[in-house]
């Protein structure tokens, strides 16, 4: 038994660690903003809960366990900046025919003073991850994937105002969908258009008068030469 202690031990240690492991990092805070091609914004934002039947009068509370889980939805930029309990952001973005560019900045107006984003801001090991439906072209937090970054809070309240936080690239769906069928289409009908064009060439070649007025001179050669045959 003595000589099995040590591997117990170290199995009890292995098991607490990878417990442990995802419990501490559950702890740290975060708000996700989600971006969606139809301009509405989905936030989600997980904090340690405090004491049960927090208020939060903006969102809606998924649970109240040992984390604090809170969703919300808006319809655009307009009615986001409307709010309340919101991220320091300032959005400036220019539409184009089939994509938008959008510069997040920070606006140092915005005091987290109350709410979600209190709870955020003031938690340094907070973090901010952004998703898009489009190509995140520069940031000045972590990248994770083309559509995906995370910004630490520290890295955020270190920012002056106006300071860029993410810049992307997003693609109107619609429009694109429509100028791809009318492509493709333009396509088709290019293709269909030199069918025709080498098939209506090839019956001239075949059917024309020159060739049937050369046919006729060469069978009338034909049948008089069998007639001189004939008659020698």
């Amino acid at each position: 038994m003595r000589k099995n202690s040590p591997i117990l031990l170290l199995m009890v240690a292995a098991i607490l660690f990878i417990a442990g492991g995802p419990l501490y990092a559950a702890e740290v805070p975060s708000w996700q903003i989600t971006l969606h091609d139809n301009g509405t914004i989905a936030e989600r934002v997980t904090v340690p809960a405090v004491s049960s039947g927090y208020q939060a009068p903006e969102w809606k509370i998924l649970s109240e366990g040992t984390q604090l889980v809170a969703e919300r939805t808006t319809k655009d930029w307009a009615a986001y900046m409307k709010l309340n309990d919101r991220l320091p952001l300032q959005i400036d973005q220019k539409n184009f025919f089939l994509w938008q560019s959008i510069n997040f900045k920070k606006n140092s107006e915005v005091k987290p003073a109350a709410g979600m984003a209190a709870r955020v801001f003031n938690n340094f090991e907070s973090n901010i991850i952004f998703q898009v439906p489009g190509i995140i072209g520069a940031t000045a937090g972590n990248q994770l994937s083309e559509d995906k970054a995370q910004l630490n809070i520290l890295t955020v309240n270190q920012l002056g105002n106006g300071q860029s936080l993410l810049q992307v690239t997003t693609f109107n769906g619609l429009m694109l969908g429509i100028v791809l069928f009318a492509l493709g289409f333009l396509v088709v009908m290019i293709v269909f258009a030199n069918r025709i064009r080498k098939v209506n060439r090839m019956i001239e070649e075949e059917y024309s008068l020159e060739k049937a007025a050369l046919q006729l001179e060469m069978e009338d050669k034909e049948e008089t030469e069998d007639e001189e045959d004939q008659k020698e």
